[in-house]
């Protein structure tokens, strides 16, 4: 009978890579909190998770300030756009996750069938320190996520968050 190598879990991922963990944040607007915890999700899951968000009544644009709070770790969602949920999207998540419903006759929470809603606060017409909060709150919920399904943040591996900005002089 042969024996497996020190590393035959190593071994193992390169023959069967492990399918990745797809995830769907939903909002209403898919313009502000959804949009950064699709960006922080890939970031930190790599090729690890498969993150998509929506909205169910999608804004025109990504907020401004939610693209440049990301940009200081090094995540770019310029190229974002706000997207209306579908069906498939749903049918194809393996967990998803309402962001925080302040319009109960939009909310996604009641058909989305989600694994949670985070309550995450819409800094919407705030300042940058209300986004920067925010998206570190969208961060340790996906770090707890991570941690369940054994999936490391990459984006602390590079250096992303506090040091960064330290680094960076903010």
């Amino acid at each position: 009978m042969a024996t497996l190598p020190p590393d035959a879990d190593q071994v193992q991922l390169l023959v069967s890579p492990r399918k990745p963990l797809r995830l769907l944040f939903v909002c209403v607007g898919n313009s502000c909190r959804s949009q950064m915890a699709e960006g922080l999700a890939q970031a930190m899951g790599g090729d690890r998770v498969a993150a998509e968000s929506a909205g169910t009544s999608p804004g025109d644009k990504v907020a401004p300030k939610a693209v440049e709070v990301l940009a200081e770790l090094g995540i770019d969602i310029s190229r974002h756009r706000p997207k209306l949920v579908t069906r498939d999207m749903l049918d194809r998540a393996d967990r998803s996750f309402t962001m925080g419903c302040d319009a109960r006759d939009q909310c996604p929470a009641p058909w989305l069938g989600s694994s949670g809603d985070w309550e995450i606060e819409d800094p919407v017409g705030q300042g940058l320190d209300k986004y920067r909060e925010v998206r570190d709150d969208i961060r340790r919920h996906l770090q707890e996520l991570f941690a369940e399904e054994g999936i490391p943040d990459l984006l602390a591996r590079r250096g992303g968050g506090r040091a960064a900005r330290r680094r960076r002089g903010k």
